[in-house]
């Protein structure tokens, strides 16, 4: 086996993804050496345009891009970032379908799904912090509010209009960078401090069912977490979490393609108006927020979840990953 050196963003998500493949080659007995010198192979976990910096510094070696893309059209700047790497890596046949259109070499090795169970006091601090009450059916979704691709807005229009009057019906927000202030909304709870994973663990425990209304993922990691603890999943039947959900283990909400808006493309230039994305059917998504909160799904179906789950483990993405290493 040729040495592997993998470098690892500090960005949250792409921080956790590296450390779950790095470990998940150490279960099928592949060590990363830590100086990339000493390297035949660099496996390079970071934003495309934060490379150009990176690949120099690494001298010439066989280099792998783990990268992840939203729409089914690769940025240009993404493209011309990447033109140094030999293959890419992504997490999904959806995001992959972006690289491979855009001329380069594409192989899928899906995330890593692992929650670590949380400790008695995980679960009394997140009781504390949602004034959690047993009676109480609890949405939950974890979002970056500021960015138009999670598209939160119309979770919470379509929330309150559902479930704004109901007494013992509740939606938590874990929001994460720049926050909403969510205070007058009926039966919204936010949670905008910095949460341990022991207390992200303990939401996807304690709550009842996590929703998405993404206008597009990658592949969406708190969404096949919840389902790898058994919750029911309500998201946008659309992106990279298609290859995971369906209606057996899940409720995919219905969409119509549009293109991404002016404020994504002014927020993030890296897209453009020319792309497409899905925008939600916020009626089915209200059924499918009644449906679940009165349990008239099959009630196997978490174990569905959890069990469709199992083959996202450190040890079978290993296993992908060597395969693909040991082609080079």
């Amino acid at each position: 086996m040729r040495r592997i050196y993998y470098h690892v963003s500090r960005y949250i998500s792409h921080k956790r993804a590296g450390e779950d493949f790095i470990a998940a080659l150490g279960a099928v007995g592949i060590a990363c050496v830590a100086d990339p010198a000493a390297a035949d192979v660099l496996i390079l976990h970071d934003e495309p345009m934060a490379l150009a910096e990176i690949i120099p510094r690494y001298g010439d070696k066989f280099r792998i891009a783990y990268s992840v893309w939203e729409t089914q059209t690769l940025s240009d700047s993404y493209a011309k970032a990447l033109c140094g790497v030999d293959r890419v890596w992504t997490c999904s046949p959806f995001s992959a379908t972006a690289f491979a259109a855009a001329g380069f070499a594409v192989d899928v090795v899906p995330h890593v799904v692992r929650v670590d169970p949380p400790t008695a006091g995980d679960l009394d601090a997140i009781k504390a912090q949602i004034a959690y009450d047993p009676d109480t059916f609890y949405f939950y979704t974890m979002v970056d509010s500021v960015n138009p691709r999670k598209n939160l807005e119309a979770l919470l229009q379509t929330f309150v209009s559902t479930f704004g009057n109901v007494g013992d019906v509740k939606l938590v927000v874990k929001q994460y960078r720049n926050s909403w202030n969510l205070a007058g909304l009926p039966n919204v709870v936010s949670l905008d401090a910095f949460l341990s994973p022991g207390q992200i663990a303990a939401l996807h425990g304690l709550l009842d069912c996590y929703v998405s209304a993404h206008h597009a993922e990658a592949w969406g990691l708190s969404l096949s977490d919840a389902m790898l603890c058994g919750k029911p999943v309500i998201a946008t039947g659309f992106s990279g979490n298609m290859s995971y959900m369906n209606p057996q283990n899940s409720f995919p909400v219905n969409f119509t393609l549009v293109p991404v808006s002016g404020r994504m493309c002014d927020l993030i230039p890296l897209y453009t108006r020319d792309m497409v994305w899905a925008e939600i059917d916020r009626r089915h998504l209200a059924y499918l927020l009644r449906k679940v909160r009165r349990k008239k799904y099959a009630p196997g179906l978490p174990t569905r979840a959890r069990q469709d789950m199992e083959r996202f483990s450190p040890l079978h993405v290993g296993q992908r990953m060597r395969e693909l290493l040991e082609r080079i």
